[in-house]
């Protein structure tokens, strides 16, 4: 979507304060919470399912260590209100619970599938900090298709020149946050970063050397969940970004390639396709394959399994490790946990005051006992050296007056 100057300037002129009223924007004016320095842990939501990877720091640099997957409910399927949250959350509560025990894991990044967000890579003239927050809020506020919601947004960039900034920025709508935080809240998890599970695959793809490098376009399908999620990568970098959901006929996710390489043309320009990816851990239907082939005339279609080592998961971890920008956690959720360590170091300072008035009162207390205990024992050695002296004093006598008995020169 590209923007010129002019307008995006007169678009964000007083739109600054409105949109940070209707939009809930993620914790981007918080500190983020820390993870350890030598681990991280990270869990990917998905339809179904919810898994886990823990990575550890060692002399060989960071290395897989604890896994594990639980079945969850699908978020986005429960029904209700915003206001039955804590209801909706119920189910998912167990699978974070366990995932919190079985992973050893106290705080961890959370990864999101697209069913649960809206996702847009934006091109934008080069701006400051503060205007291309304010550039971002007000375009996805108008791409929003959740009326009604406030929305949690984070973006982060995935290149810059002089002239223009391409981003990709996710949004996720409160009624699907609330359910996670409730879910968070009563399994005593931290979440320290909400990040988007399709970027944590962009990156495990190209880690793996999955992606070739090239000057064309490419079309990624992967399947998560039972759900798949598309990717069109010009010279290795995002220009589209959907989630397709379940398909329900074999031709859907043809049609639906064919439709975000259209949508890629008219944003980003015409490239030629090099080759269309299918990512899943299963090979889909021959009929399937067969449709995407028609639709792509040509281009070859390429079926991959990735490995076992290689999920989102595992995507997050390095992304955590990299210093990844994108972040939904609510500015909400990362004030009340800046509200509970103040509370805590308020409680501790409190406890030390009050352990130090006690002992100084205490002091207080104990000093005139112990002066007396202090005067009695004085007294006591006193009595015990003038008993002593009173001996040594007699005995003197009494060897003088002895002496003056025998004496008997006078």
């Amino acid at each position: 979507m590209a923007l010129t100057g002019k307008s995006l300037m007169d678009g964000l002129r007083g739109a600054g304060t409105r949109l940070r009223a209707a939009v809930r924007p993620a914790a981007m004016g918080l500190s983020p919470a820390r993870l350890p320095n030598d681990s991280v842990m990270a869990l990917v939501l998905e339809s179904g399912r919810l898994y886990g990877v823990g990575m550890v720091h060692g002399r060989a640099g960071w290395s897989r260590g604890v896994s594990g997957e639980w079945p969850v409910p699908a978020v986005e399927t429960l029904p209700g209100a915003p206001a039955d949250a804590a209801q909706l959350a119920a189910p998912l509560i167990e699978g974070l619970v366990r995932a919190r025990a079985e992973l050893h894991a106290d705080a961890v990044v959370l990864g999101l599938p697209t069913s649960l967000l809206l996702l847009r890579v934006l091109r934008m003239p080069a701006l400051t900090r503060e205007e291309l927050t304010d550039a971002v809020l007000l375009q996805m506020d108008k791409l929003s298709p959740f009326p009604g919601d406030e929305l949690s947004i984070g973006w982060e960039v995935l290149s810059e020149d002089a002239e223009q900034i391409t981003i990709f920025a996710a949004a996720a709508p409160d009624r699907h946050m609330q359910v996670i935080d409730q879910a968070r809240a009563a399994s005593g998890l931290r979440v320290v970063r909400v990040d988007v599970a399709l970027l944590a695959w962009w990156r495990m793809l190209r880690e793996q050397n999955l992606l070739p490098a090239g000057e064309g376009r490419q079309a990624v399908l992967i399947a998560q969940g039972g759900e798949w999620d598309l990717l069109v990568l010009d010279r290795g970098l995002p220009v589209v970004a959907r989630g397709l959901g379940r398909p329900v006929e074999d031709a859907d996710l043809a049609r639906e390639l064919t439709l975000s390489l259209f949508q890629a043309e008219m944003e980003a320009g015409a490239l030629p396709l090099q080759e269309v990816m299918v990512l899943s851990a299963a090979a889909p239907a021959a009929s399937v394959l067969d449709s995407i082939r028609a639709a792509v005339s040509s281009t070859p279609v390429r079926c991959v399994s990735a490995p076992a080592n290689a999920t989102a998961a595992d995507g997050l971890c390095r992304r955590s490790v990299e210093g990844a920008t994108l972040d939904l956690t609510p500015a909400a959720w990362r004030q009340r946990e800046l509200t509970a360590v103040s509370r805590r170091r308020l409680v501790l300072g409190l406890s030390a005051a009050s352990g130090l008035w006690v002992a100084l009162l205490a002091t207080l207390l104990a000093g005139p006992f112990a002066t007396d205990q202090l005067i009695r024992l004085q007294k006591n050695r006193q009595a015990a050296i003038a008993s002593d002296y009173q001996q040594v004093s007699d005995m003197r006598e009494r060897v003088r007056l002895v002496r003056r008995y025998m004496d008997r020169s006078g």
